[in-house]
């Protein structure tokens, strides 16, 4: 083998190496710039999600105060409302001595009772007169 023969052999295995070399490089660089943009997207996708998160929750936190505060105003509307044991604690108060007096009233003046007209005819003159 010629010196000539030797530099053809080794120009070609020095292109071939080359060659191989540039495929070698190319193919880790993909593979690292793969690997870089999968992180930063998945990075990205992660910090949208918690973003998302937050407002769903600040959101919800928002509505179920909004919500809070409704119901809180009602239990105060309603706490406000007479309940049953109001009603007949008036009625004890209120009407039964009221139905005594009348029955003490009609047992006085029983005669003057029975004359009287129809309760109907009782609250037109009373109305045509101002009273009622």
């Amino acid at each position: 083998m010629q010196a000539e023969d030797l530099q053809q052999i080794k120009k070609i295995i020095d292109e071939s190496l080359e060659e191989k070399l540039e495929e070698k490089l190319e193919e880790k660089l993909e593979e690292k710039l793969e690997e870089k943009l999968e992180e930063k997207l998945e990075e990205k996708l992660e910090e949208k999600l918690e973003k998302f998160k937050d407002e769903i929750i600040t959101s919800t936190k928002e509505q179920f105060d909004e919500h809070t505060e409704q119901l809180e105003k009602i239990k105060i509307e309603l706490a406000k409302k007479p309940t049953i044991d109001d009603f007949e604690n008036w009625r004890e108060k209120k009407v039964e001595p009221m139905e005594r007096d009348v029955d003490k009233l009609k047992y006085i003046h029983k005669e003057e009772w029975k004359k009287l007209p129809d309760s109907g005819t009782v609250s037109r003159i009373l109305v045509s007169e101002g009273i009622k």
